[in-house]
């Protein structure tokens, strides 16, 4: 692997496999790292070499443990199954088993210490771009589901706003103001929505308001 023009240097932390002094990985953080050590072969951990695979830190975190992702793996796809609704034609049940899973799984995983101080450590900037992405799920929804974009359309700006005003707020405000703006939300939209589709509010408000915007302190 070639070297970028600017680097740090780090020392691995003791764990299970044996890296030689002057190799490559990538850092709990992201960025690419050089081990290097005064006392030859330094030890890489499990966990610092799980930070490589970024695609699942997305969902997991930088330091998940299997016992906790089995759990909440399970709980994801049994709840998920609650909500599907097996009667429709399999194209749209494939596709309401994917927002369930989505949503529940971020409800869940996004309360993990792990997901927690992985999103806590992103720019604000990312944070509002992973935000804002959510629209997808209320106009796939309301699109190819329910049929109705308008309820669908108009809990993605309700949440967006909150969440991002929850954003710019610390200690027990943020965690007030995102219990509070999720309880109103249920109020205003619990009811828009078709009793096969009542969990969709639930879960993204669950994931966004409160299991995403509440920071640890």
């Amino acid at each position: 692997m070639f070297a970028p023009a600017a680097y740090r240097d780090e020392h691995a932390v003791s764990g299970q496999r044996v890296v030689a002094d002057g190799q490559w990985h990538t850092g709990l953080d992201g960025s690419l790292v050089r081990i290097t050590g005064s006392e030859g072969p330094i030890m890489m951990s499990a966990k610092a070499e799980y930070a490589g695979v970024r695609v699942l830190r997305v969902f997991h975190g930088d330091e998940p443990d299997v016992p906790t992702l089995a759990g909440v793996y399970a709980l994801t796809l049994v709840l998920s199954l609650l909500c599907l609704d097996l009667t429709r034609p399999a194209g749209l049940a494939v596709l309401q088993g994917i927002l369930c899973l989505d949503l529940i799984g971020g409800v869940l995983f996004n309360l993990t210490d792990s997901t927690k101080r992985f999103w806590q450590a992103r720019p604000r900037a990312v944070r509002l771009a992973f935000l804002a992405g959510h629209v997808v799920q209320p106009l796939l929804l309301g699109y190819f589901l329910s049929g109705d974009l308008a309820p669908a359309l108009s809990l993605f700006c309700y949440v967006f706003v909150g969440a991002v005003t929850l954003e710019m707020t610390r200690g027990q405000w943020n965690r007030i103001g995102s219990v509070a703006s999720c309880m109103l939300g249920i109020f205003v939209f619990a009811g828009a929505f078709p009793p096969a589709h009542a969990w969709f509010p639930l879960a993204y408000l669950g994931k966004l308001l409160i299991s995403f915007s509440i920071k640890t302190d």
